[in-house]
Order: C-alpha cells, then sequence, then structure tokens
C-alpha cells in the first residue's frame, strides 16, 4: 500500500510541476509586455478564460488516471466551490 501511494504521489508530482511550468512560461510572457500591456479586450479575456479551463481539464484528466474513483471523488469534494466575486466580497468581513 505504501508503495502503491509513493507512485501515486511520484505521478502527481509531476503533473502539477508540468502544470506549474506552464504558468510560469506564461507569466514571463506577459512580464515581457510589462508596462505597454493595456486591460484585454473582452475577446481577450474569453480566450484566457478558456485557456484556464482547458488547464483544468486537462488536470482533472490526468488525475482521473492516477487515483482511483474513491480517491478523485475525495479530491473533488475538497476543492472550493465558491463563486469568485462572493469570495472577494466577504474577505475580511466577520
Amino acid at each position: 500500500m505504501i508503495l502503491q501511494s509513493n507512485i501515486i504521489w511520484k505521478r502527481l508530482s509531476k503533473i502539477i510541476l508540468k502544470q506549474s511550468e506552464k504558468n510560469q512560461k506564461l507569466r514571463k510572457e506577459q512580464k515581457a509586455a510589462g508596462e505597454k500591456r493595456e486591460k484585454p479586450t473582452k475577446d481577450e479575456f474569453v480566450k484566457i478564460q478558456n485557456h484556464k479551463l482547458d488547464q483544468l481539464i486537462e488536470f482533472k484528466r490526468e488525475l482521473k488516471t492516477i487515483l482511483t474513483p474513491e480517491q478523485y471523488e475525495k479530491f473533488e469534494t475538497m476543492q472550493p466551490k465558491t463563486d469568485g466575486k462572493k469570495a472577494r466580497k466577504t474577505r475580511g468581513k466577520a
């Protein structure tokens, strides 16, 4: 059982590392654009959001191949299900 969990952990680490490298590359490209970068148009914003969703879908597909159905279900319940706008509005309010 421990050997199996080590194998799962190594495979998960590779997926997370790959995703992290993609994000770092994207940040470098954005930073290179620098100060001349303007607020994205609606089309650009939609393109960015679609890219994020594609990455999330790819990540979950790869995760499903590694985890058992029970483990994946537990992973899904651990993910926060809050609306971004709600979370920002309620931040700091008690």
